[in-house]
């Protein structure tokens, strides 16, 4: 963990949870897996604040801990997770994709979700503040379940996956007698535990509660005839605990942008059938990194497809899906591909392509922004035809050698171009030696990562800064008498106020955007 993700996790925990709980996390992130002693020595804190401090952390998924015997005592283990805190810059695009997709009621209802960490439904009903009746909280609280929005907490949220399968491990071993294994039967244990666990129930849980395999077909009718009676208990479940799913709001940012590249790339239409297709595809999708889609066929997607779309080629519309299916299937990009022939086709996104294409995208109006058009030329030949020399460069970009030389070094510079130096003789002699420039995705999305974390840590300092310089003005604003309007707030104060809260939405603006910059270089 780098010096810098602790600055910028440092500032999130700060606004979020304020200056003790931030004191606490940053030791846990700079020492690593800690108890409860060394982090009060650590922090200087009381331990009743640290304990406190650890609550809230725990509840909103930051911090897991692991119980372990050592020397005959159980010894409680804390550890922060970076992605846990820095994908709360996030919250706001996710609120935004959830009233996008589900309604303003639903959005509301994720808003307590995100804000309390963990929650459930009773506590959700007794919330008078919310505005909406019992009926609408619990229609938008099934809603959520349904898209996987929200899913039920289980004691393993609290422990690291590797805790977990350790202990696994270790239990299995015993039950077996405890006597030395090899590596190749500790990895055949480990095997079977894996396939256990997926078999049983849902590793991942991107499910609203946990729903174990159905493999008796005499279970389902007693499910079936179970129905008049379970209705006497249909509010059983609304102590249980669910949290915010941060997989499936990613998935729908991945589908829109997607969807937008292709409505550029190709047009309208083109990018209507590919949210439709994604929409299609992705329904049971654990997160970002799956390697594809599920595959749909052109009858499906044909039967989901909205009479909005204008799917028309030369003005006729009888065949025009199954073109603009084969157009996207055999673009040289590769995002979508054709599995099979039968249902007229069946059709699946490569989601590791389409991450690498929106992360060229993405790199290409960077190098826009800083290095003009004759860069980002440069820099998409590279890219397009992978190593070559500075004179091949200038060929291809119709440029002079020395405009290409110059363009290429600005790239190598700011870390989006790389050399690889070819020689002929074993003196590694310049004058007999071939300099090839190259692109790669990876090493860039590094550099650009690192800019973003800075940047990102500036804003936040810079909020700071400005709230410090309006401290008292701030204070004044949130008085009893000042809100209800007993006192008021002189002219100057009025515009003080008006340019304090034109500052905050601009900054709020900036890590939104930072925020969805890092999202698809991380998480896409």
């Amino acid at each position: 963990m780098s010096s810098l993700e602790i600055r910028l996790c440092r500032r999130i925990v700060e606004q979020h949870f304020g200056p003790i709980v931030e004191r606490v996390c940053t030791v846990i992130l700079r020492k690593g897996r800690s108890t409860l002693p060394l982090i009060c020595r650590a922090s200087e804190i009381s331990p009743k604040k640290v304990r406190e401090s650890l609550f809230v952390l725990i509840q909103h998924g930051i911090v897991t801990y692991f119980d372990t015997e050592e020397k005959n005592r159980i010894v409680t283990y804390y550890e922060a997770h970076v992605h846990k805190i820095t994908v709360r810059d996030c919250f706001p695009l996710f609120i935004h994709t959830v009233r996008a997709q589900l309604g303003l009621q639903c959005e509301t209802v994720y808003r307590e979700v995100l804000r309390h960490g963990l929650l459930n439904l009773a506590t959700l009903l007794g919330n008078k503040e919310l505005g909406l009746s019992g009926d609408q909280l619990r229609e938008a609280w099934s809603q959520l379940q349904e898209a996987k929005v929200i899913r039920i907490c289980r004691e393993e949220d609290t422990k690291t996956l590797e805790d977990v399968q350790m202990k696994e491990l270790d239990d299995e071993i015993n039950r077996q007698g405890g006597l030395p294994l090899t590596a190749a039967e500790k990895t055949k244990i480990k095997r079977g535990l894996n396939a256990k666990r997926d078999a049983m129930y849902d590793e991942s849980a991107m499910t609203g509660s946990k729903r174990k395999v159905v493999k008796d077909f005499d279970e389902v009718a007693n499910k079936m005839s179970r129905v008049d009676g379970d209705s006497e208990q249909s509010h059983s479940g609304d102590v249980d605990f669910y949290c915010a799913s941060y997989e499936r709001p990613q998935i729908y940012l991945k589908n829109d942008a997607l969807a937008m590249f292709m409505e550029r790339r190709v047009n309208k239409a083109a990018g209507d059938i590919m949210r439709n297709l994604l929409q299609l595809g992705t329904r049971s999708s654990r997160s970002c990194k799956d390697e594809s889609s599920e595959p749909v066929s052109q009858i499906t997607l044909a039967s989901q497809l909205s009479k909005e779309v204008e799917a028309v080629v030369e003005g006729k519309a009888q065949h025009g899906l199954g073109d603009y299916l084969e157009l996207l299937a055999h673009d040289e990009i590769g995002v979508v591909k054709k599995d099979s022939a039968g249902g007229g086709g069946q059709y699946s996104v490569a989601f590791a392509k389409a991450g690498d294409v929106l992360r060229a995208r993405v790199i290409e109006s960077v190098i826009q922004e800083r290095l003009g058009d004759g860069a980002r030329r440069v820099w998409r030949i590279l890219y397009h035809k992978s190593k070559l020399t500075d004179a091949q460069v200038a060929k291809f970009a119709l440029i002079p050698s020395k405009n290409a030389r110059g363009h290429l070094f600005e790239l190598l510079k700011i870390g989006l171009a790389f050399i690889q130096d070819v020689p002929k003789t074993a003196d590694h002699s310049a004058a007999r030696t071939y300099f090839l420039w190259y692109v790669s995705i990876p090493k860039s999305a590094s550099v650009l990562v690192q800019d973003a974390y800075k940047t990102l840590c500036n804003i936040k300092e810079r909020r700071l800064v400005e709230a410090n310089a309006r401290s008292i003005l701030i204070e004044k604003t949130r008085r009893l008498d000042v809100i209800s309007g007993e006192s008021q707030l002189s002219e100057g104060e009025l515009s003080r106020v008006a340019q304090w809260q034109k500052i905050v939405a601009q900054m709020n603006v900036c890590e939104t955007r930072i925020a969805h910059f890092l999202m698809v270089f991380k998480d896409f």
